[in-house]
């Protein structure tokens, strides 16, 4: 029997949903940018930033009251607990730096890019996807203690793992140091409990958020060591046996990686500055970013967070439909944008039907 290679329908299926995502933030408008809404010179506007945020949240309520799925329901975000949280995840994805990774060539460490230019209303959903895959606070708090990527959302390069760097940047505090949890979630070890007391995570299955970085200040060689301790089949007969490679090239290559390590420092250092210098007040964000988090896992807003990204994003295409961004908006001329995916959903039913034949 042929080995069937799935990853090809996986990548090609991801891919797919890429093109959709993009014909539909194309289509909602969320390709705009909305500097022009937050900045005075160049500079975020506290007034104006302020004024931005109330007016996506009128046109959401706008949106709610319009729709009859609703009308039973009455939600309010106008006022009380449930504005307040949409404020806050507003303010944070308006105001905070957009989440750009880069890695270097031979450590693979991540670059933070601090900074807010160019960002699309398409940024603010940054968010809406993550804290989700989380039932509550003290889940959160596990994986950015333990750090476990297999069995986890929180993943290095993601938007939450981003926002704690900043947080640690700006104020030289963990995010771990902002939690106040009941005294009944630890042991005595001072580790927080798992959910099943049985399970025991051993020492290669766990470790801090920031160890990676740690790994390479500490023992700078560790990326050779991981290509040295590849195993090759047993069953090749073919194998050569390359020569052990000398002390320079570990010389040579350990200076490689302690100046891309350095790079990293200096990119993080020079660009959270200039991330400073664009925002009113970084305390103020970091303050918003830990009272959003609080209020997310607030039992009597579970209702509402329980669908949060398809929320959020009627949210901001709410407020893009009112201001005239939307091509929804269009009159006729949206009819040829319907009749162009028709089209396309056409020409790919015909492929489909030569496979069958």
């Amino acid at each position: 029997m042929k080995d069937i290679n799935y990853d090809v329908m996986l990548y090609r299926r991801n891919e797919l949903e890429k093109n959709l995502d993009e014909i539909r933030a194309t289509i909602s408008g969320r390709t705009c940018q909305f500097r022009d809404y937050i900045e005075t010179d160049g500079k975020i506007d506290a007034k104006k930033t302020e004024r931005f945020i109330q007016d996506i949240i009128k046109a959401y309520q706008e949106f709610l009251d319009n729709d009859e799925k609703f009308e039973n329901d009455k939600t309010c975000v106008t006022k009380g607990k449930l504005k307040k949280l949409l404020h806050h995840y507003l303010y944070i994805t308006i105001v905070g730096p957009k989440n750009e990774y880069e890695y270097t060539l031979n450590t693979f460490l991540p670059y933070c890019f601090f900074n807010n230019k160019n960002k699309y209303f398409d940024d603010l959903l940054s968010l809406s996807n993550e804290l989700i895959t989380y039932k509550n606070l003290k889940d959160l708090y596990f994986d950015e203690q333990y750090y476990i990527k297999e069995e986890s959302g929180y993943e290095a390069g993601s938007y939450i793992d981003y926002l704690n760097n900043l947080f640690q940047s700006v104020t030289e505090k963990t995010i771990l140091e902002t939690y106040k949890l009941p005294k009944e979630i630890w042991d005595e070890n001072n580790i927080i409990k798992l959910n099943n007391e049985d399970t025991v995570a051993s020492e290669n299955d766990v470790y801090n958020e920031n160890s990676d970085r740690d790994i390479f200040k500490d023992n700078i060689l560790a990326p050779l060591a991981d290509e040295e301790s590849e195993e090759l089949p047993l069953d090749n007969e073919d194998v050569i046996e390359l020569p052990e490679p000398s002390p320079e090239y570990y010389e040579e290559q350990e200076k490689i990686l302690l100046a891309e390590f350095a790079e990293v420092q200096e990119t993080e250092s020079e660009t959270l500055e200039e991330w400073k210098a664009s925002v009113p007040d970084p305390i103020k964000f970091c303050d918003i970013y830990i009272e959003f988090r609080n209020l997310f896992f607030d039992n009597a807003l579970s209702s509402f967070t329980k669908n949060w990204k398809d929320n959020v994003t009627n949210m901001i295409d709410a407020f893009l439909y009112k201001e005239g961004l939307s091509l929804y908006s269009l009159g006729d001329d949206y009819g040829m944008i319907a009749k162009h995916i028709h089209i396309t959903a056409k020409k790919i039913n015909i492929i489909r039907h030569k496979k069958e034949q």
